[in-house]
Order: C-alpha cells, then sequence, then structure tokens
C-alpha cells in the first residue's frame, strides 16, 4: 500500500487532535512525522507516532505543556520542557536559538525536562534553512556499554552538525554507535537481521538479531525503572537532606548499618521483626496467620517471584504457622491476611 504524503499528515493530524492537541501543535507533530518518514527515517516517523500517542495517554507527554523560561546568561538560555511533546518543545528552543545568534552572534538553548524529539535532524535543517550552522545533541538513557564494557552505562545520543549552502543544505544526524534504537527496532518489524552486529545478548555475546538485543534493552530499562521507582518511595516518606538524596542516587548497596545511619531504615531486625511490625502496622491481631502465595515453579525463577514445593503437593495458597514451617520455603512473596486469622 502506497500512502501519500499529504494523506499521511492528514491522518496524523487528526489523531493528535482526536487525543486533544491544539490545533497549532497538531499541525507541527504531523509535519515532522510525515517529513521524517517521506525522507524514509521511518525508525524516527511514523513508526513512533505509536509510542508517542501510548505516552500522551499515560501523561508522560503533557499535551497542553509548554517550555517554560529558566535562566540566561550572554547568549545562553534554559528553559523546562515541563514535559511537553519532545517536538514541539525542540523546535521552540531551535527558534530561540536562531533569534539569539541573529541578535548576538551566537546561541546556545538548553532544554531540561522534555520527551523524544524523534529525528534530531529536523532542527538541524530548521537551523540550515534559517541560514545558520546548527549544533544539536541530546542526553538519553544508558542502553549501551562504554567501549571495551559490557553493561550498558553510557547513552546512544544524536548528533546534528547542519551547514547551510545555496546548492543544499549539509544535514548529518547520526548516533553514537552503529545503529540507533529506532534503527533496531525497525529490522526487527521488517524480520531482518542487522547488516552487523549491533549489540548484546542477554549472555553478553554480540549478535546481529534485533530480538535479543531489543531483549536485553528491556531488561536494562525494567532495572532503571525500579531504581527510579525505589529513589522516588524513599523521597517521598523518608525526607531525608539532598545531599543524602544524591548519594542514594547512585544505585550503590548499603549494609544494614549504614542503611540506619542514612535514615533509609528505622531499625536491624530478622524476617519474623518485620512480620510482627507488619501485623501492628496493618492492626493485626499477634496471633494472626502467614498466607504464602505461590505459582508453579519455572526453572529461570528469580528471588521475586520463586516458587518451591511444600510437602508433596504443588500449592498456590497456603496458610501456615510462621515460625515453625517458614524455613521450608526460599524466597517468596508473604502477605498477611486478616481472614487467614479470624478462620483459624
Amino acid at each position: 500500500m502506497i500512502i501519500s504524503f499529504d494523506d499521511l499528515k492528514k491522518e496524523l493530524y487528526a489523531i493528535c487532535i482526536q487525543y486533544g492537541y491544539c490545533e497549532d501543535k497538531s499541525e507541527i507533530i504531523s509535519t515532522v512525522i510525515a517529513e521524517s518518514t517521506l525522507d524514509g527515517v521511518y525508525s524516527h516517523g511514523v513508526n513512533r507516532f505509536s509510542q508517542f500517542i501510548k505516552f500522551t495517554e499515560k501523561g508522560i507527554i503533557d499535551k497542553d505543556a509548554n517550555p517554560v523560561f529558566k535562566a540566561e546568561f550572554g547568549s545562553s538560555e534554559q528553559w523546562d520542557g515541563c514535559s511537553a511533546p519532545g517536538i514541539t518543545n525542540a523546535r521552540f528552543c531551535m527558534d530561540r536559538a536562531i533569534h539569539l545568534a541573529r541578535e548576538k552572534g551566537i546561541g546556545f538553548v538548553s532544554l531540561s525536562n522534555t520527551n523524544h524529539w524523534l529525528r534530531g535532524g529536523t532542527y538541524g535543517w530548521q537551523a540550515a534553512d534559517a541560514g545558520m550552522i546548527g549544533i544539536c545533541f541530546t542526553n538519553t538513557k544508558p542502553n549501551m556499554p562504554p567501549w571495551g564494557g559490557k553493561d550498558s552505562r553510557i547513552g546512544n545520543n544524536p548528533f546534528i552538525i547542519a551547514i547551510p549552502r545555496d546548492s543544499g543544505n549539509i544535514v548529518l544526524d547520526m548516533a553514537l554507535s552503529q545503529y540507533s534504537f529506532g534503527k533496531i527496532h525497525q529490522f526487527k518489524l521488517n524480520g531482518e537481521k542487522l547488516p552487523y552486529p549491533g549489540g548484546f545478548d542477554k549472555h553478553g555475546n554480540l549478535t546481529d538479531d534485533p530480538v535479543e538485543i531489543l531483549e536485553e534493552e528491556i531488561l536494562q530499562e525494567l532495572v532503571q525503572r525500579l531504581g527510579i521507582r525505589f529513589v522516588d518511595l524513599v523521597a517521598k516518606h523518608r525526607e531525608l537532606d539532598p545531599e543524602i538524596m544524591d548519594d542514594i542516587s547512585t544505585a550503590r548497596i548499603y549494609l544494614a548499618n549504614e542503611a540506619i545511619e542514612l535514615g533509609l531504615i528505622d531499625e536491624i531486625g530478622y524476617l519474623n521483626d518485620a512480620v510482627s511490625q507488619a501485623k501492628k502496622l496493618a492492626g493485626l491481631p499477634d496471633n494472626a496467620k502467614l498466607v504464602v502465595y505461590r505459582r508453579t515453579e519455572y526453572p529461570d525463577d528469580n528471588l521475586y517471584n520463586t516458587a518451591t514445593r511444600f510437602g508433596s503437593g504443588n500449592l498456590s495458597l497456603i496458610s501456615v504457622d510462621f515460625l515453625s514451617a517458614f524455613s521450608q520455603f526460599n524466597t517468596g512473596f508473604y502477605y498477611l491476611w486478616p481472614s487467614a486469622a479470624m478462620n483459624e
């Protein structure tokens, strides 16, 4: 099926309007995505649109937000993106950089709290079309290892250089590795292998299989989200000094006495102490029984979902006396259930 540029842009525009975007933002977003797709950059064009809408639905992208001025110094400015669409944020900031350059000879603009800007080259073209040399770059989450490493520690950041000229602008738009992740996704969608190895599988081996590379990326993203969740919970409930929060954000492992000194925990105890405290917080009687929920055993289980066999049967729900029977179980999730206490 062949879809014309105008039809694609019209459909993208209509969907943006449907999800609550104003006409101006819908026009900019639909134009940028359609132009990237027309240029053959599907990985940062129409292929990303479903994720863009999904992030809008989840509130990750604030459709009503606009950049807010933060600070300026000479020919530089700082803006807060306020979680608005990355496309409109980036376009706005490049406009500001062009304005500063015309006024002062050079313009620097930085943007925080934004979302994916899709094809970075879009904003290089914006600068070149205005007769300016443009350099654009952004950070991203750690998704690739440094040279000689295996664990993801640095971002596959885009880097754009644009130079205007009468016979046609020169625009370099590249990732810091052989492939952008959008391009790897495109190979996956097409059911194709990469021309050259482009990442690591879960065993740490180089591979040209986009499915295996993206599987490792998903795992890394899950770990990162768990870390962010932990830091958010600590910030919300522990009321620690900013310096301590900065230290915790490095995601290191703390010994029990270190955790007490930092204020992460209140006291050191055994699991039965934690259960007793949980009973008090939940308002349960001291003789409340422990109910263990389990699932079928899997060979690759981890400490968060481990299933074990108790006695001769494979049970999914059991109620046992904690102190006498806990040693027979491996690590799992344990819940105090008021019904168990009342029934027994």
